[in-house]
């Protein structure tokens, strides 16, 4: 994959996962208590961010998600993908719509929080790191040449 491909993924993942970490540092109650006198500047902050993190993430589906699929089939990083792929995007509708609203409705909360942190762990899942195993250059240990 291209230096810029790997860009986009790198912004889609570090979008999704800080969008997903200032939504738990408004719903954990250790954390929320500590942010208190700031609390509404964090929301509205991580509404920014999860609309801004929309963009890098469409990108990284497009790009990367759909051919991946194609090529690779029905596997872990395909099932953590979609999971991914489903889970942003319905915390981002339920944020949006509970904008929307004039008063709080439970059920979207619900739907909000469960979708995000869905979206929190499948991302956190799907991203990349580094293997365990050393990876080898040149030829093999006992190979002519």
């Amino acid at each position: 994959m291209a230096s810029s491909g790997r860009r986009w993924l790198r912004a889609a993942a570090w979008a999704t996962l800080v969008s997903a970490g200032t939504g738990v540092m408004l719903s954990v109650p250790p954390v929320s208590v500590f942010i208190f006198p700031v609390y509404p500047q964090v929301h509205v902050l991580h509404g920014w961010i999860s609309l801004a993190a929309a963009v890098p993430f469409v990108v990284a589906v497009v790009g990367h998600g759909l051919p991946a699929w194609r090529t690779r089939g029905f596997g872990p990083a395909t099932r953590s993908g979609l999971a991914v792929s489903v889970a942003f995007p319905l915390a981002l509708a339920s944020g949006v719509y509970h904008m929307q609203l004039p008063g709080t409705v439970p059920w979207v909360l619900v739907a909000h929080f469960a979708s995000g942190l869905g979206a929190l762990v499948a991302a956190y899942v799907h991203s990349a790191r580094p293997s365990p195993r050393p990876v080898r250059r040149g030829p093999a240990p006992g190979a002519g040449g």
